[in-house]
């Protein structure tokens, strides 16, 4: 469960919900409805909570660290910035094509 990894490391750094709430931009009841289950942080908020932390989102959301997947990952990395970021796609300016043709590049 998401919300009880971010339990785990809220407490091993020794910060509070409302220091994490800070730092993520949030209220300090909704870092409690995460650690809860009662609510589920969206991929934006995720992100930060990675960097906070210093872990992977595959760790935050499985438990675990994933296998490094190479291009896939960048690809995919780039696929949910466009996709979820306000602001983003235009920065990228890629398309699903596009993602094609970077995976291919990075391949190559």
């Amino acid at each position: 469960m998401v919300g009880c990894r971010i339990t785990a490391l809220r407490k091993k750094t020794g910060i509070s919900q409302e220091q994490l709430a800070r730092q993520i931009n949030v209220c300090a009841s909704a870092v409690g409805m995460y650690e809860q289950g009662r609510r589920e942080p969206s991929i934006k908020l995720l992100i930060a909570i990675s960097q906070v932390f210093g872990v992977s989102l595959d760790y935050l959301l499985t438990g675990t660290e994933a296998p490094d997947r190479g291009v896939e990952r960048i690809a995919g990395v780039l696929f949910v910035l466009q996709a979820d970021l306000p602001g983003v796609s235009e920065t990228l300016l890629l398309n699903e094509a596009d993602l094609v043709k970077v995976i291919e590049v990075l391949r190559s």
